[in-house]
């Protein structure tokens, strides 16, 4: 099961989180694959189903192991519309505001971070990407960099655009890689090890004061108040065998 943990609702944060992660704004894809690719991952061969830019040169490797139809499926896309993805190593000045919130997230933690990426799923029509996906999820494989420590446990820690902070559970046995689901749209994805207290994982999303003729309403939303949704709103459904642990509720 996987929970999630929110930060109150805002437009300030998530506007922040829009800003602060946008993938390949030059739509330039300098390392572009096909669909059902044979590519390297910590040394393996693998099969990536999906089209994209796979630019990041900190780990050894990234695949999309989920089938082609199934996410098509999952992201609703209808005939003559394609799915893409674009991962590149997540780096402080394309985005600091996001880095932050990840690095706040990994010291809440107790994490210590291997790699960290960005990860844009979504899908193209005439070669333009498109908007009104379906929220969806992809199971992707990360090859460990070399300098891993290859007798560690290591999660995965996710923030979404939207300020949804979620650490995942390696949902693979290899001690040279790392599985995990990366959700549509962006996201920063870090790669890391040694987590001593999930509880305490916060989003840590810069929120600015709303403004001047905002409403008591948003203004109060507006505050930094970190909430949790009720269990049974938050449960999402993953896989049977995904086991994924997420910062409880805050007091």
């Amino acid at each position: 099961m996987k929970f999630k943990k929110v930060l109150a609702t805002t437009m300030a944060a998530t506007m922040v989180m829009a800003s602060a992660m946008t993938v390949c704004a030059a739509d330039q894809y300098p390392n572009l694959v096909a669909a059902n690719s044979h590519v390297l991952v910590a040394g393996d061969v693998n099969v990536t189903n999906i089209t994209g830019d796979y630019s990041a040169e900190s780990v050894r490797g990234v695949a999309v192991t989920t089938p082609v139809e199934d996410v098509k499926k999952a992201l609703g896309l209808v005939h003559g519309q394609r799915a893409s993805v674009v991962v590149y190593d997540a780096e402080v000045k394309a985005s600091p505001e996001a880095i932050a919130c990840l690095e706040t997230a990994e010291e809440n933690a107790g994490a210590t971070e291997v790699a960290a990426l960005y990860f844009e799923l979504g899908a193209k029509e005439d070669g333009k990407w498109l908007t009104n996906l379906t929220d969806g999820t992809v199971t992707v494989k990360v090859g460990l960099p070399k300098t891993a420590d290859q007798t560690k446990t290591y999660s995965v820690i996710r923030v979404e655009q939207n300020g949804v902070v979620t650490v995942l559970n390696d949902l693979d046995t290899s001690d040279k890689t790392v599985t995990f689901e990366a959700t549509t749209g962006v996201a920063v994805y870090g790669i890391v090890t040694d987590v001593t207290n999930t509880a305490t994982v916060l989003p840590a999303i810069p929120v600015e004061a709303p403004a001047a003729e905002a409403t008591e309403t948003e203004a109060a939303q507006a505050e930094v108040e970190v909430t949790v949704e009720d269990k049974e709103a938050v449960l999402i459904e993953t896989p049977a065998a995904e086991a994924e642990t997420v910062a409880a509720q805050a007091e």
